[in-house]
């Protein structure tokens, strides 16, 4: 396990409830499309969470530069297939 420092981890936390967030709502879109379901009081609160996750996301990620510069080293650890699919560094002010 790595030890990160506390603004890294920081902004870790926060990017790991982001991604499960945006997992959770593509989950959903692909199983309403499979199964035509009216189901749009649920797709709105997986996106209303998602828009909370990343709101927050970018509260951690803004506090400092410090904060930024963990992003972009955690971002930097990604496999290139997954730095594009995330774009995380979006996330930066």
């Amino acid at each position: 396990m790595t030890n990160f420092s506390t603004p890294e981890r920081e902004v870790s936390e926060a990017l790991a409830k982001y991604k499960m967030a945006r997992i959770s709502l593509r989950y959903r879109n692909w199983r309403h499309l499979i199964f035509f379901w009216s189901a749009a009081q649920r797709n709105n609160r997986i996106e209303a969470a998602r828009k909370k996750a990343e709101f927050s996301v970018r509260e951690v990620v803004n506090q400092s530069a410090e904060h930024q510069n963990s992003l972009r080293v955690l971002v930097s650890r990604q496999p290139a297939q997954a730095r594009d699919e995330d774009n995380f560094l979006s996330l930066l002010n």
